[in-house]
């Protein structure tokens, strides 16, 4: 059945879907008493199924062993209790408490066990791959240029009324008296190749939105976003961004693009009780956040992984060129952290006094190997400004390399070996990709090369082919040629998972050198409820698109010392494109043996996930020999596992069993070990590790699942401790999207261990 029916079906009508397509399932849940007896049911039924070993066989499983247990939900604070299976049983006989529930639900459940019992469809041929992509234009093609062309001569006669009209203008961006209506055009037209011009003058409320649109809004969206204007949410859109859409609806699809702009009636409603999404996020002074890590601020400072620190600066690097609807940092905007005020954004004296302080903080880290800049938006911060702070990444750099010239083998600290300022601008506002800030970037790369870092990487965000303007394609073209790599990260909301698009944005962005590094989900609750792509729809691009780009281990190796060499590095990613007849190159689903994988989102057999680029990893290092804590105590990180554990038996970990008693696990700086733990067998599907001798690593995830669909995210902290193997403590959040009572949480699953 088409998807597009599949979305107009009826409860009822879905049921009778079940009936015909999947009668046995429909035998076992009428034929139970309870939920309990349908879940016992289920079990026996996927045991005997063909396709019970593979991965909708153990998404089965998953959902069977999580129904009815309680969880914790993030967005509320509250425990409740996770009824996947239960509302399935409920629905297929007839006694669904919510006759009002959307479907989306049960679409997602159908199709995984439609997989249950049915052959594996075979993939698409790479043929059909490009026909599907090659339906998506790009901003680059002559038609679509054209039509933005007449959005821009349009957006200048509004651009003049705009300043003429301002009670305050800013001295920059104001007319001389005299000047006529041509030379005013001509000097906005002038303008317009400024990025500042473009920030001055951005969109901020509903009504000049939708004149800058040509008046396309109707009258719905206009009443929801005055209704978002009414509850203090932010407007901001440069006119640059609104010329990208088509607002003669005859022209191209631009809806991955609209999505940035417009709020959904989800959003709008959530705004202003919107919770941080990943518990790391929320931090108190002078606690460490749920990663384990105590942080010397809780604005300027972010950590979910040992070797990754995210830098937030008080400068103007807080705002961004443009609000993202589906921004997974809403609740900064909502507390005002995050804001447009420019003036107020601005680094204050006391901002040096603290940059230092930070760099202290990284300078004394084990472990941290890769510094995120961010924000907000990193090229948001004046040249002067990102000037200063990355000189000062740079010298902390210097002295940390220097100390561990002193330090005796066994004791040395992790240097810092990759800088990544993140940055939408390049989608947003190309013009600020100027000289200088390209000779900001050159200079800090000859300094910081010196001192031991190996990789410089602008991180952008492009989310349709559509954003890659001429403009955008110069931008790209002046990073790469200060020497950085550009990667691309892409959100995978429903309008950027339409069949072959994202496909096509990996060929256009390949074509002018950039390296796509990630692919995750969105984030957040129910503000964004309406950008959520379902799962089934991520599975499907995994199984039809995603197998084309797809690297071999020695592919990635070889593209790693290819993006080392330098010079023309779009040049050199399209050579190897053609001589691996590769369509795009994608983040790996797989990580070459020997590496750590690094991000990754493990989705349950549904890859709509958060992928790190093999070749773009960090290299490994001896791991160090002591774990600064800002506390001063000389322990590493303690972990408690404790009471009865899930004992595997066979392949999937089922079974109990009972640890003798409490197991504390620490280490100190000489690496004596207080306590060892041998590990036996491991109940995590595509974990595959082993036992280790000598120094071994103990490594806590937080994964967070859907039932039935993708995962969102995974932190992890890595603990070295002499003498002892490897141990995995994954937490599942269980959360059922697309459904009005959502349920998320924690649940540990953890791993048979042995004394």
């Amino acid at each position: 059945m088409k998807q597009r029916k599949m979305l107009a079906l009826t409860l009822y009508q879905l049921g009778q879907l079940y009936r015909q397509e999947l009668p046995e399932l429909v035998a076992a849940a009428e034929a139970s008493g309870d939920a309990v007896q349908f879940r016992r049911r289920l079990g026996e039924w996927v045991s005997r199924s063909e396709s019970a070993q593979g991965d909708a066989g153990e998404q089965i499983r998953l959902l069977i062993d999580y129904d009815g247990r309680e969880v914790d939900e993030l967005s509320t604070g509250e425990r409740m209790p996770v009824r996947t299976l239960t509302l399935l049983w409920q629905f297929l006989t007839g006694c669904l408490e919510n006759v009002e529930m959307r479907t989306d639900l049960f679409i997602d459940l159908f199709y995984l066990f439609k997989r249950l019992g049915g052959a594996e469809l075979p993939p698409l041929s790479m043929q059909r791959v490009r026909i599907r992509s090659e339906r998506w234009p790009s901003g680059l093609d002559a038609e679509v240029r054209e039509i933005r062309a007449d959005n821009r001569e349009r957006m200048l006669h509004l651009l003049v009324q705009k300043i003429e009209n301002r009670k305050s203008t800013p001295s920059r961006f104001r007319f001389a008296e005299g000047m006529s209506y041509e030379d005013k055009y001509r000097q906005v037209a002038i303008w317009w190749n400024d990025f500042r011009f473009h920030l001055a003058m951005a969109v901020k409320s509903p009504s000049e939105l939708n004149r800058f649109l040509g008046n396309s809004l109707s009258a719905e969206t206009m009443y929801l976003l005055s209704k978002a204007r009414k509850k203090g949410m932010p407007f901001f859109a440069t006119p640059y961004y609104l010329s990208l859409l088509d607002v003669t609806g005859k022209g191209y699809g631009d809806e991955a693009i609209r999505s940035y702009i417009l709020y959904s009636p989800q959003l709008v409603e959530t705004y202003g009780s919107i919770r941080a999404w990943e518990k790391e996020d929320v931090v108190e002074a002078g606690k460490p956040n749920a990663a384990g890590w105590l942080l010397p601020d809780g604005h300027n400072i972010h950590r979910r992984y040992p070797e990754v620190a995210i830098l937030i600066p008080d400068t103007m690097g807080r705002a961004c060129g443009g609000l993202c609807a589906s921004c997974q940092r809403m609740y900064d905007f909502q507390s005002e952290r995050l804001n447009f005020e420019f003036e107020s954004l601005r680094p204050k004296e006391s901002w040096d006094h603290k940059l230092r302080r930070l760099m202290t903080y990284f300078e004394e880290d084990t472990q941290l190997r890769d510094i995120l800049i961010t924000g907000g938006d990193a090229l948001m911060s004046q040249n002067k400004t990102l000037r200063n702070i990355l000189e000062a990444v740079c010298r902390m750099a210097g002295r940390k390399r220097r100390a561990n010239a002193r330090r005796p083998d066994g004791e040395k600290y992790a240097e810092l070996q990759r800088v990544r300022p993140g940055s939408r601008l390049p989608a947003y506002l190309p013009m600020r990709i100027d000289d200088g800030l390209v000779e900001v970037l050159r200079e800090f790369k000859q300094k910081a090369s010196a001192v031991g870092v190996r990789q410089f990487i602008i991180q952008t965000h492009f989310q349709s082919p559509l954003e890659v303007t001429p403009e955008a394609q110069e931008a790209i073209r002046r990073i790469l040629a200060a020497g950085w790599l550009v990667t691309n990260q892409l959100v995978y909301t429903v309008a950027a998972s339409r069949r072959g698009h994202t496909t096509r944005l990996r060929q256009v962005l390949n074509a002018l050198g950039v390296v796509c590094y990630y692919t995750f989900s969105v984030k957040g609750f129910q503000e964004n409820y309406a950008v959520f792509t379902p799962n089934s729809r991520s599975l499907q691009e995994q199984h039809e698109e995603k197998i084309y780009g797809r690297l071999t281990p020695e592919q990635a190796g070889e593209l790693d010392a290819e993006l080392e060499k330098g010079g023309d590095t779009a040049e050199r990613l399209r050579r190897f494109m053609k001589r691996h007849r590769l369509p795009c190159d994608r983040p790996q689903r797989a990580e070459p043996a020997g590496h750590r994988q690094e991000h990754v989102v493990q989705a349950g057999g549904h890859y709509a996930r958060r992928q790190a680029h093999p070749a773009l990893r960090p290299r490994p290092h001896a791991p160090p020999q002591s774990d600064h804590r800002p506390d001063g105590r000389n322990l590493y990180r303690r972990e408690q596992v404790a009471g009865r554990l899930p004992a595997p038996a066979g392949k999937h970990g089922r079974g109990g069993g009972r640890l003798r008693q409490h197991l504390e696990l620490y280490a100190r700086r000489d690496r004596t070990p207080v306590r060892a733990l041998r590990i036996s067998r491991f109940p995590v599907r595509g974990d595959r590790a082993g036992e280790q001798s000598g120094t071994g690593v103990i490594r806590y995830e937080t994964a967070m699942r859907r039932p039935g669909g993708s995962d969102s995210g995974r932190a992890s902290k890595l603990l070295h401790i002499s003498g002892i193997f490897i141990i995995f403590v994954r937490t599942i959040n269980e959360d059922r999207r697309r459904c009005p009572e959502r349920r998320s949480g924690h649940v540990p699953v953890f791993v048979q261990a042995e004394l």
